[in-house]
């Protein structure tokens, strides 16, 4: 009976892991806005879609973009580095947003296994 319970709790530890690395090396994108087409002295400039995406680099750090056309289009801005905890299913990410010149701290929580929410956005899984 002890082996068992042994084996059960080893089980739950590993399990519990799996979760706690789940973000780690991967990327999250999410909608952002579309620009609309505009002319500018004779000349004529596409709408584009503009995604926010978060690549997580390893358990603590990260990276947010901001990407045209889509979640792996052309980085528009500065790279921002980012400090992230994840707690399942809460996910909080620190930045630096250099435009506005402020600190940001943006807390969603996972919806699924490969989609989180902050605010009205959903990062899903690329």
């Amino acid at each position: 009976m002890k082996r068992i319970a042994v084996i059960i709790a080893a089980i739950a530890v590993l399990v519990g892991c799996q979760k706690e690395e789940r973000v780690k090396g991967q990327t999250y994108a999410a909608f952002g806005y579309h620009t609309d087409a505009w002319d500018i002295a004779g000349m004529h400039f596409d709408g584009y879609d503009v995604y926010y995406v978060f690549r997580f680099i390893d358990g603590t750090t990260a990276e947010r973009t901001i990407r045209r056309d889509s979640p792996k289009g052309e980085i528009m801005f500065d790279i921002e580095s980012c400090t992230y905890t994840y707690n399942h299913p809460v996910i909080e990410i620190s930045y630096y947003n250099k435009t506005s010149q402020k600190n940001v701290v943006e807390t969603g929580e996972f919806i699924d296994d490969a989609t989180f929410r902050i605010g009205k956005k959903d990062y899903i899984r690329q």
